[in-house]
């Protein structure tokens, strides 16, 4: 639970779609608005909140069907009157200078001022021409479909290419030799690419090809490549009066970021960035294995990744540039700052060169926010304050209430025998599935599904892929619930009020699953008319959880519980120090 959470549901009486609306207000933070005595509607020590500013931010919100709007508004308001508490309590206990908080709110102004930065650089001018409209209109009618090498280094290519010239399939050097990842599972075939989307670069080499034909190594803002030009298609029944605004879009989107691409071009040549692509690709190379083998470490699931995985030479320079350098210390911090799957879907050589060109470019950024004056922004500086003040209060929640937080396995196995109701089963499946656009391609598959082993499943996948009928393909789905709205859903209308029952929707592969047995295959119509071809993995009925089954949730559901009960107490002890008022009659409805 946040720290901004609200311990209301049992301070105020609210429901649990009150509780919900109360913890998004908490997470808006407020400002002091100067207002008349009148229009006050809570203090906190010296601190006021005005109607107006309660207004502001309430108008915000989505308010759950059926919900009473005067209700729900008194709620926010003590959500925001607990967050001003807490915030208190923050400064009192010595929260604003802690190192921890300190660091958070340096890392938050410098991506405010990349933010503002990056803005700069996709400055265009939006206005498009007819002739200008019709060309891209014209540009959107061709669509190609190819396969792809890629590599940061023009030797590379060139092997590759030897090596399809001496007879070598291309989709087999693809999956061996390019550093897209994505392109490697599917033997660097791509999907239909729209002219539009295509980098000039790209474009200027396709134009000189035949179909069939290969062209490369060519060098673009991405790196070097091998194409082969598998079809071209025209799309039928465009009209550009249908597509005026989306041509629009997209021509102003193709502007920006070619304006972005000449900036950061310019950033390059600006700083004389070297980049050390061999140390690179062996840092991340290490990197891959130390994650796989730390993840796989099952006695050290509960400590973070950072705490797992520290580089072996921390020191190891991955790029240089005029000011500075960039170090596997510095790769480390971007890797583990998304989080634990970010950092799986990071691993590779082509994403440690752009990640490490992105430090960079965040780099440059901040360089180019200060020539220009926006870190003496006052708005940038309102910002900063209050994410100083938040973070200030999670240190407060960290130590003060998620550090009380303590139940065993008997705990939890007591908390689920008590209420089995809370921890139902929801119908599932799991299936391998190749959905396509076209009926007889669908029931080609059927024939060749069943039965593949990983390897077979991905080479029906790329084979379906090269025509161009392919929507999607998975070998495992994992669980795939209904589409259910639910027994007792209602429609939303206007005011927020409840309107007539809803549809019931439900996934045909589901309802094709009840009647099916493990390994067999499957062909429905799903929605839109695309087609899935499906081998059955696991289908199990609604029911009970066993206590494995819902034991995470039972430790989710104790581990709100606690947090509830001891942010309330906090709040109390808080609010006894601190002179609180509250004027609930002046609290009105904007209706009037």
């Amino acid at each position: 639970m946040s720290a901004w959470g609200s311990p209301g549901a049992r301070r105020t009486g609210l429901s649990g779609a009150g509780l919900a609306l109360a913890a998004l207000a908490a997470a808006l933070v407020s400002w002091p608005v100067g207002s008349a005595e009148s229009d006050v509607v809570a203090r906190v020590g010296d601190r006021t909140i005005s109607r107006e500013e309660l207004e502001t931010q309430f108008v915000r919100q989505h308010l759950p069907p059926g919900v009473d709007p005067d209700s729900a508004r008194a709620s926010f308001l003590e959500s925001l009157v607990q967050k001003e508490l807490l915030v208190l309590e923050a400064k009192a206990r010595g929260y604003y200078t802690d190192s921890l908080v300190l660091r958070g709110t340096a890392r938050y102004t410098d991506k405010l001022l990349q933010e503002r930065v990056k803005l700069d650089e996709a400055q265009i001018d939006s206005v498009c021409t007819e002739s200008q409209i019709q060309a891209e209109f014209q540009r959107s009618l061709t669509e190609r479909k190819m396969a792809h090498i890629m590599h940061w280094s023009a030797a590379s290519i060139d092997t590759a290419r030897r090596r399809i010239d001496a007879g070598e399939p291309f989709e087999q050097v693809a999956t061996a030799m390019t550093i897209d990842a994505q392109g490697a599972e599917v033997g660097g075939v791509l999907p239909w690419l729209n002219d539009t989307v295509l980098f000039d670069e790209f474009r200027v080499i396709l134009d000189t090809l035949r179909v069939g034909g290969i062209a490369g190594p060519f060098k673009s803002r991405l790196g070097w490549h091998l194409v082969r030009l598998d079809s071209v298609r025209t799309r039928e029944g465009a009209d550009l009066a249908d597509e005026r605004d989306k041509v629009q879009k997209a021509l102003v989107g193709e502007r920006s970021r070619d304006s972005r691409q000449r900036t950061l071009d310019g950033y390059r040549q600006r700083y004389q960035l070297r980049l050390d692509t061999t140390a690179t690709v062996e840092t991340v190379t290490q990197a891959e294995a130390d994650y796989m083998f730390a993840a796989g470490d099952t006695s050290m699931i509960g400590v973070p990744m950072s705490g797992r995985w520290i580089p072996r030479d921390s020191t190891r320079v991955l790029a240089r540039y005029a000011g500075g350098t960039i170090t596997t210390v510095d790769y480390r911090w971007l890797l583990l700052e998304g989080g634990y799957i970010a950092l799986y879907g990071r691993l590779g050589p082509a994403q440690a060169i752009n990640d490490v060109s992105e430090l960079f470019f965040q780099r440059a950024r901040l360089n180019e926010a200060q020539k220009k004056g926006y870190d003496r922004d006052p708005e940038l500086k309102r910002r900063v304050d209050l994410k100083h003040e938040e973070l200030a209060v999670d240190r407060l929640y960290a130590a003060a209430v998620a550090s009380k937080i303590s139940y065993t396995d008997t705990d939890e196995k007591i908390y689920y025998a008590a209420h089995k109701d809370q921890f139902p089963r929801k119908e599932f499946y799991r299936c391998a599935h190749i959905d396509v656009d076209d009926a007889s391609v669908a029931q080609g598959i059927v024939d060749r599904i069943a039965g593949l082993d990983a390897a077979g499943f991905d080479s029906l996948k790329a084979e379906v892929e090269r025509t161009g009928h392919l929507v999607r393909a998975f070998r495992d789905s994992g669980r795939r619930g209904s589409r259910l709205i639910g027994p007792g859903a209602v429609k939303p209308v206007a005011g927020g009020a409840a309107g007539e029952p809803a549809e019931v929707e439900e996934d045909p592969a589901l309802v094709a699953a009840r009647t099916m047995k493990p390994e067999e295959v499957g062909h429905v119509v799903e929605k839109d008319g695309v087609h899935s071809v499906f081998v059955l993995i696991e289908y199990q009925p609604a029911g009970d959880q066993t206590f494995e089954e819902a034991q995470q949730n039972v430790q989710r559901t104790l581990h709100n519980l606690q947090s509830e009960e001891h942010l309330t107490a906090l709040l109390t002890e808080i609010e006894a120090r601190y002179p609180v008022e509250r004027y609930p009659e002046r609290l009105r409805s904007p209706r009037g």
